[in-house]
């Protein structure tokens, strides 16, 4: 005769040791994919065409609008560590461009958290109308795909 608790045990170890496999997969093997997106506070005086430069050094050019979020990519890979993503704005008055980058970084764990967004925020520093760069100062917020 075999005893609940000998079958409760054989069950509960075989599912312990089939999460803890699954566990050490992931913890070692998967990192979800990231939406990247872009918001400007304002976009007066610039050229509303803004050039990104990703990671894995692919250009993406989007149209920007002020206050919208608008996507950069989708779904980008990124790997952990420190990360960088240029940009080019552009005045639309003065012969001038602002060159930068985004600057924050992602860890293992980070990059295990599903449904994560990394979003740009620009805010307006500067006339571009008049004066030289820097116009915008950048701010990078992680956090949910709605970004």
């Amino acid at each position: 005769m075999i005893s609940i608790k000998a079958i409760t045990a054989t069950f509960l170890g075989g599912l312990m040791l089939t999460g803890f496999t699954a566990k050490a997969e992931r913890t070692e093997y998967t990192f979800y994919p990231r939406r990247i997106s872009t918001m400007f506070d304002s976009v007066g005086g610039i050229n509303d065409e803004i050039t990104f430069t990703l990671p894995d050094a692919s250009k993406k050019s989007v149209i920007v609008k002020a206050d919208k979020r608008v996507s950069i990519a989708d779904s980008y890979q990124f790997d952990p560590g420190s990360i960088s993503i240029s940009y080019e704005i552009r005045s639309n008055y003065v012969d001038e461009v602002q060159a930068g980058a985004c600057t924050f970084t992602l860890t293992k764990e980070d990059l295990k958290e599903t449904n994560q967004g990394v979003r740009l925020n620009f805010n307006r520093i500067g006339d571009a109308k008049k004066n030289p760069p820097p116009w915008f100062d950048c701010s990078v917020q992680i956090s949910h795909p709605s970004l």
